[in-house]
């Protein structure tokens, strides 16, 4: 079959189920096509792969897309987020470790010490209880994508009421948690006496700086300060690859601006692994039980809602992290100034001033 004939049989499909949709075949025709920015939230941008490395685009409300994921075959299902920067987006991460480098890591302890340490900072900042009857898991939700041959996982903080302002937010946001805790771990006695700063100019530069430091670091079970993780935990957030160079278990390369982000259900093209919930995390289900009710529906709609990383029409009184030359604030849906994270005792200690250049 013919990369055309497959093309036209996708397309064929997708508008038997939502006849209406327009389709563009470059990202930036849909994006100029968008509505005003007051309604732009309730609209979801999906790319199709069509064929390896072909793609066309789409503007879908909640309801089309879950229609076209709930009624398309599995092998039509590639379809993909795409993150675009004028929008807020939820935390989320890619956790991907191939099996031949994950011999001597528990992926599963690595999924929970990545969950607990990104909701222990971020309920600090936005002064929510990090340590109630709520687990820190059920902010979580965990897709596996996992094959024979790679570990493969999202991510996504569901919490109702943190959104970031771009992915460049959440890359620094990032960043700045990795560089407390590297320096933190690699100061002798684990005092906050830091050693020299370095300056840096790159991001995949001060990466390779943090993981060479800590690869030859002794780690102790020192707790770091304000969370519950252990240095020793933090260690198991970077591998060893089979060439003797280490690698965090998470990309930190997918917060480019228009990223595409494999969506809920769907499959990469050619390839059989449909990203679905895991069994080892069980996401909570808050809705009650009805026997005249289609469950099933129910909730493939409730996961797709929590797992779409930058839709949120449905939710109010959104705060909104927002950072702008190193300084950062919490605001409210509308923007409005709220909090100057900076003056705050827990955010203001993770900042290292200047450590490196691009942050």
């Amino acid at each position: 079959m013919s990369a055309s004939q497959t093309e036209s049989q996708r397309m064929h499909h997708i508008h038997q189920i939502v006849p209406s949709v327009k389709v563009y075949y470059k990202l930036n025709q849909l994006l100029i096509s968008m509505p005003t920015k007051d309604n732009q939230q309730d609209l979801i941008i999906v790319a199709v792969e069509y064929s390896n490395q072909k793609r066309y685009f789409l503007s879908l409300t909640f309801d089309e897309l879950s229609k076209l994921l709930y009624y398309l075959e599995p092998c039509q299902r590639t379809l993909y987020e795409v993150l675009c920067q004028k929008k807020s987006n939820k935390l989320y991460f890619d956790f991907g470790v191939y099996i031949k480098n994950s011999f001597n890591l528990d992926v599963q302890e690595s999924l929970l010490i990545l969950q607990n340490l990104f909701h222990n900072v971020i309920a600090n900042c936005v002064n929510q209880d990090s340590n109630n009857s709520t687990s820190f898991t059920d902010h979580f939700l965990v897709l596996s994508a996992s094959t024979e041959l790679k570990h493969s996982y999202h991510l996504i903080y569901t919490n109702t009421s943190v959104r970031f302002e771009s992915q460049e937010t959440i890359s620094h946001f990032i960043m700045v948690i990795l560089q407390h805790y590297a320096h933190f771990i690699v100061t002798p006695s684990c005092q906050q006496q830091f050693p020299p700063l370095v300056n840096i100019n790159h991001q995949n530069d001060y990466l390779v700086y943090l993981q060479t430091t800590l690869s030859q670091t002794n780690f102790c079970n020192c707790a770091i300060p304000k969370t519950n993780i252990t240095c020793s935990n933090f260690e198991k957030l970077f591998y060893k690859n089979q060439d003797g160079s280490h690698q965090w278990v998470f990309d930190l390369h997918v917060y480019s601006k228009n990223q595409q982000f494999r969506l809920y259900k769907s499959t990469k093209f050619g390839i059989n692994n449909t990203l679905l919930p895991t069994s080892d995390f069980n996401f909570k289900r808050n809705y009650s039980h009805d026997e005249t009710i289609n469950y099933n529906n129910i909730y493939h709609n409730y996961i797709l809602n929590h797992s779409l990383i930058s839709y949120s029409s449905n939710y109010k009184d959104i705060i909104i992290i927002p950072y702008n030359q190193n300084l950062w604030s919490i605001s409210n849906e509308n923007k409005n100034y709220m909090i100057d994270l900076s003056s705050t005792d827990h955010f203001n200690s993770l900042i290292l001033p200047n450590t490196c250049n691009y942050i």
